[in-house]
């Protein structure tokens, strides 16, 4: 269970997972034991982030509890140098997903977003801020097993980028990295390979940042389908992430 010193933060009210659960259903799945190590982190989340909501939308403590219990439950296992997300300092929520991409407008020179490609977030490099669309938020975790989940995406992102780099191979023990590294170019290959016939779905294959990212929502979401079908990658997941989540009572439901 991460501690850390920190400074004492407001108490959570009593209802917390209450009011977590009403969003993520699947919060009552995950084991006491994890539940209270994702505790501390949620409690060092709220005190520590700045958290902040772009125009039109407000933060409200349902917002911050949400977002906070999908980031602590990804680093609950992990030593405190990483569960306490150093290089996150702010967290801004939209109500919709954002334009991700631009086209060329109708004067030459010019730019204008394109309207088929939007972004359910963002992870900014450094200690730049992580963007959530509350939208898609509530709905990755109404449909749980989709394998969707923003906000362990994003976060898992600030994780990979804890070394300074994006290559989809976050700080561990030195006794994991060779393992980690020959399992994931293996599978992060098969990807490429195989597209959405596997099961990471093709995102996954797009750089080595997105695949970490998204082997870690599948990991949270789908952890009986990614254990059945790459249980080398499983395995190496187990041993970063200190979850064994295929184990837990609800896994196959």
């Amino acid at each position: 269970m991460p501690r850390w010193r920190r400074r004492a933060p407001d108490p959570l009210p009593d209802d917390w997972e209450d009011v977590v659960a009403a969003r993520a259903p699947s919060w009552w799945d995950v084991p006491v034991e994890v539940r209270t190590a994702a505790r501390d982190v949620v409690e060092h989340l709220l005190a520590t982030k700045r958290w902040e909501a772009a125009a039109g939308f407000a933060v409200t403590d349902e917002v911050r509890l949400v977002v906070a219990a999908q980031a602590a439950l990804l680093v609950s296992g992990l030593p405190a140098d990483a569960a306490t997300y150093p290089n996150v300092r702010s967290i801004i929520v939209h109500a919709d997903p954002l334009p991700a991409g631009e086209r060329e407008g109708p004067v030459e020179g010019t730019w204008v977003d394109d309207p088929d490609d939007w972004s359910s977030g963002e992870a900014g490099h450094d200690d730049e801020p992580i963007t959530l669309a509350w939208s898609d938020v509530v709905w990755d975790l109404r449909h749980h097993r989709s394998g969707r989940n923003v906000v362990i995406h994003e976060f898992a992102h600030k994780l990979d980028m804890l070394d300074g780099t994006v290559d989809g191979t976050p700080p561990m023990a030195p006794d994991l990295r060779a393992q980690w590294i020959d399992v994931c170019t293996r599978e992060f290959r098969s990807v490429q390979d195989l597209g959405d016939d596997h099961v990471l779905g093709d995102y996954a294959g797009e750089d080595p940042g997105e695949f970490f990212s998204t082997a870690a929502e599948v990991f949270l979401t789908r952890p009986d389908a990614l254990a059945a079908d790459t249980p080398d990658l499983y395995e190496v997941l187990v041993a970063y992430f200190g979850l064994d989540p295929a184990a837990w009572p609800a896994a196959a439901g």
